[in-house]
């Protein structure tokens, strides 16, 4: 009998019945667990709100830290290219002897350069070694090269006015060394990076120099030459914008409800947005017992969020280089700020809970009352089962298409008249797509086939392109050396002409120098017998001296006699006595002369027979030089031959070399139509292979589409 129950009965009842029941369900769940929810949603809340801000306050404090940091990188960054810049400078002077006045210029250039391209940069400055780039005696007050009253190259640039101007650094200021209200030297910026071989940045300082306070800090950056500090570059950064940045940033923290410091690694205020007169200030030493327990937190190392009484304190350390203390950067928000949205969210979630409970209730009694009217209007309609069968219909169309299930139906009414024709048709159809999905997993693995051959051909066809032109470029250089080896082998040919000619004419002037030596050698021998016959002729005339004074001796000692024997005869033998005493006069003067000339004589001897060595001395000389001549014309004969061998090969190495650029060419010309007809085969590959790529988008379209269906 329940089989013959009519389906629009069975459908009315059920959901009539069902609808209530779930209704009635759903509202006393609903009122009971909208309690639960609100309690826990409360404390959850509070809890969500809490982690949310801490979250928050931690990637703010994280991020400013990040724009401190980038800050302080770009101008590390910058001066460690300096660094680099100085260095090449200073190795070109070293190694290369570059003058020294200009490595000093390029390197105050090089400053000037990096100063006027960064607007950012309110100084840069160089301080290098004593004599490091030559004498600085030869520099004193030379501003042109960078040097200060001592010569030492030490310069700065500033801006006055919008306009770089260069000054020299003096000594003094290197060389203090009184402390600061930091603690640190005044030279901290020179001795720091010397000591430490590594870059430093000074605690803040408060800077008078353009006659406004201006809160600054002083980046250094060793100039490391062979392992040793030669130099110190740097610049002063201008720490108001940071005062500025956390001013804004105050702006976003709860509307400025919450306070935010930078504090350097020392200590030192560099920003504070709750009193900017405290700028520079210690914070352990001028902010009190608060200062002090800030300090004590990040000198302890606590974790980077602290819950104090009254606030939530976040602490960002700011990594400004390996080796640096870090800076760090404070948030601090008051808790009564997040309280208050958690207050105003509890209330929040009160008032939408009691609005819930009536909407529900008042919703819950129209979707019952609509609902029974629905499940009438729709049991009257459904007394046909066209619904089910094109639910079916709609499920192979646009589903999974599984052509395998079958619907059963028990009942021998009009739904099962439906479900047994329905089921005919896709026993109909299930065999024919079974058929089709075969014929395209066939073509699709052809499609593939095709695919990788095409993409083979190309490959290949591209690597054929790359190869041809490795040719073709090799083709070119060899024709090209060719082209110079034929122009470099006439060169050699003209010049071993040259060389020829060259050896020909001194082989001329050899012949000619031998004959003159040969002449002189045959005068010098000449010359060598006259001066013998002289030395000859020099001593005849000595043995004639001795003679000639033997002679006055005799005539002397007559003489002598004679005045003697006028004497005894007296008055008669005075005229003969003055005869005789005029006789030994001649004869004395006669010996004196003799004399004279036998002197001269002998000194005309002795330079006789020097010479007469010379001569013989030359005569050898001359002779020698004779044999030399004659192996010097060997010589050069046989350079002449050689040469004239090495110009007629270089004549045909030109020749040669001409030929091969000839044949390079023409082969150049064939393979550039190689390749020509090769770039037609791979676009035609290409456009193989896109057709492949297209037929096989296609096929897989196809097989998708029958994939649909399951048989």
């Amino acid at each position: 009998m329940k089989k013959n129950i009519s389906i629009k009965s069975k459908i009315i009842l059920l959901s009539s019945l069902s609808l209530l029941a779930t209704i009635c369900i759903f509202s006393g769940v609903s009122f009971f667990q909208s309690h639960e929810v609100s309690r826990i949603t409360t404390t959850a809340s509070r809890d969500i709100i809490f982690k949310t801000v801490d979250k928050r306050l931690s990637a703010q404090a994280s991020y400013n830290a990040s724009q401190i940091q980038q800050l302080f990188a770009k101008k590390l960054t910058l001066l460690a290219t300096l660094t680099d810049q100085i260095s090449i400078l200073n190795s070109a002077y070293a190694k290369q002897g570059v003058n020294e006045r200009i490595i000093r210029q390029q390197i105050n250039s090089s400053l000037a350069l990096v100063f006027n391209r960064d607007a950012t940069l309110d100084n840069i400055w160089l301080i290098m070694n004593e004599n490091l780039v030559g004498q600085d005696s030869e520099f004193v007050d030379d501003l042109s090269h960078g040097s200060n009253s001592t010569g030492k190259l030490s310069t700065t640039w500033i801006r006055e006015a919008g306009i770089a101007k260069n000054l020299a650094v003096s000594n003094e200021l290197i060389l203090t060394t009184e402390l600061s209200a930091n603690g640190v030297p005044y030279n901290f910026f020179f001795t720091c990076p010397n000591k430490t071989k590594s870059s430093c940045i000074s605690e803040p300082f408060i800077d008078n120099s353009t006659g406004v306070p201006v809160l600054t800090a002083t980046i250094s950056e060793p100039v490391i030459i062979g392992g040793a500090v030669v130099g110190v570059v740097g610049t002063d950064i201008s720490l108001n914008s940071l005062q500025q940045i956390a001013m804004d940033i105050k702006k976003d923290i709860y509307d400025g409800a919450g306070e935010l410091s930078v504090l350097s690694g020392a200590g030192t205020l560099a920003a504070f947005t709750r009193d900017s007169s405290l700028l520079g200030m210690q914070v352990d030493k001028d902010l009190g017992a608060a200062g002090q327990q800030l300090w004590s937190q990040i000198v302890a190392g606590v974790e980077q969020l602290v819950r104090l009484e009254d606030s939530i304190r976040v602490l960002a350390p700011v990594s400004v280089k390996a080796g640096m203390k870090d800076w760090w950067v404070v948030l601090d928000v008051p808790k009564s700020v997040i309280e208050a949205d958690a207050a105003s969210l509890q209330t929040l979630q009160g008032t939408l809970q009691r609005s819930a409970t009536i909407n529900t209730s008042i919703i819950a009694l129209i979707a019952a009352v609509i609902g029974m009217l629905l499940m009438w209007f729709t049991a009257s309609n459904l007394v046909k089962p066209i619904n089910n069968v094109a639910a079916m219909l709609k499920e192979i169309a646009s589903g999974d298409g599984d052509l395998t299930k079958r619907i059963t139906y028990g009942y021998q009414d009009e739904l099962g008249n439906l479900v047994f024709w329905f089921n005919s048709l896709l026993d109909k159809l299930q065999p024919t797509l079974q058929k089709i999905k075969g014929s395209i997993t066939e073509t699709r693995a052809t499609a593939n086939q095709s695919l990788q051959i095409a993409q083979q051909t190309s490959v290949g066809m591209q690597t054929q392109l790359s190869d041809i032109d490795q040719v073709v470029t090799a083709s070119n250089e060899m024709s090209a050396t060719a082209q110079d080896v034929a122009a470099n082998a006439a060169r050699a040919a003209e010049a071993a002409q040259g060389v020829d000619r060259s050896a020909k004419q001194g082989l001329i002037s050899i012949d000619d120098s031998m004959r003159e030596v040969e002449e002189l050698s045959e005068s010098v021998t000449a010359a060598m017998l006259d001066i013998q016959t002289l030395a000859a002729n020099s001593d005849e005339i000595g043995h004639v001296l001795e003679v000639i004074r033997g002679v006055a001796e005799q005539t002397n000692l007559l003489a002598l006699n004679a005045a003697i024997e006028a004497a005894r005869a007296g008055e008669s033998g005075r005229g003969f006595a003055v005869v005789a005493d005029e006789v030994r006069n001649l004869a004395m003067r006669t010996q004196n002369s003799v004399e004279q000339i036998r002197v001269v004589i002998e000194r005309l001897l002795k330079g006789t027979s020097d010479a007469v060595e010379m001569m013989q001395t030359s005569h050898q000389k001359a002779l020698v030089s004779s044999q030399q001549m004659k192996g010097t014309v060997e010589s050069f004969s046989r350079i002449s031959s050689a040469v004239s061998i090495i110009s007629e090969m270089n004549i045909q190495i030109a020749a040669a070399a001409e030929q091969q650029s000839a044949v390079a060419e023409e082969v150049n010309r064939n393979i550039t139509n190689v390749r020509a007809v090769t770039d037609s085969l791979s676009a035609r590959a290409e456009d193989a292979a896109q057709m492949s790529k297209q037929l096989n988008i296609l096929a897989d379209s196809q097989f998708n589409l029958a994939e649909q269906f399951k048989t």
